[in-house]
């Protein structure tokens, strides 16, 4: 639990840091698509997410199962990349502030948090 909570913490920090320099969205290729090893493309303004479809998201699923529930696969956290752990973000609704992480452990939902969703 004390591991789940460190890396939920420091992916947060890491987004934090990266959503207020404006970095988060300067990895371009293929034409201004951000490609991954899990799916064809993300594009490079996420889709949002709603406290709603945050709280559907279950410890488990697997990127297609939390896509289905939320709309869009989510932006890559390069910072926690690596074979094992991938972590996700979306931003929250218009108007708000907000944004969401979710941390995949082989495959599936390890970890997630928000801030701010409405």
């Amino acid at each position: 639990m004390k591991r789940l909570m460190t890396v939920s913490i420091v992916g947060v920090i890491g987004l934090a840091g990266l959503w207020g320099c404006g970095a988060a969205g300067n990895h371009k290729a293929d034409g201004g698509r951000l490609l991954d090893r899990h799916s064809a493309s993300v594009t490079l303004n996420p889709a949002t997410i709603t406290l709603t479809e945050f709280s559907n998201i279950e410890y488990g699923m697997t990127l297609d199962q939390v896509t289905a529930t939320v709309g869009a696969s989510g932006e890559i956290d390069r910072s926690t990349d690596s074979d094992r752990i991938e972590s996700r973000w979306w931003k929250g609704p218009p108007g708000s502030d907000g944004f969401a992480t979710v941390v995949f452990r082989d495959g599936v939902v390890y970890g997630k948090t928000q801030v701010g969703l409405l």
